[in-house]
């Protein structure tokens, strides 16, 4: 049995802001460079609009894709977020207590919206938390590998 989760979008709209700040750092260098260099005003606005348009595009594509996955096996609950991977074993956590919310002494925190936090305890340690896009049907498959 495995069971995949999609990590919860910190919200349900693109990242425009992102988007835009990632577009103007290498716009401005290089508008001031043009037209330092060029010495045209209008070469210099023309370039710099192709490349904030051209940067733009590629940015809002990077700030809007999906933020992860949780999958949950017989045997582990595999984590996988950009460059974070992690495996923790199912016997190290307490399943029949998770329960929806943060918990703020967490340990491994792959939190992206609260509203769809879920609090796993550990047998000892501190807890784990991760957001699942359908947290519900996370709780009631925790619960029936607890059972």
């Amino acid at each position: 049995m495995n069971t995949v989760f999609e990590l919860a979008p910190r919200s349900r709209r693109h990242d425009w802001d992102k988007a835009l700040a990632f577009a103007i750092a290498p716009a401005a260098p290089s508008f001031a460079a043009i037209y330092f260099f060029a010495d045209s005003l209008a070469l210099a606005s023309a370039v710099t609009a192709v490349c904030l348009a051209g940067t733009f595009i590629c940015a809002l594509t990077l700030a809007s894709t999906p933020l992860g996955r949780v999958a949950l096996t017989r045997e582990a609950l595999l984590l996988d977020s950009g460059f974070l991977r992690a495996r923790v074993p199912l016997a190290e956590l307490d399943l029949a207590a998770a329960r929806p919310g943060a918990a703020r002494d967490a340990d491994l925190r792959l939190a992206t919206r609260e509203a769809n936090a879920v609090t796993i305890p550990r047998r000892s340690g501190p807890a784990l938390v991760v957001t699942p896009l359908d947290r519900d049907g996370f709780l009631s498959a925790l619960k029936t590998l607890a059972a």
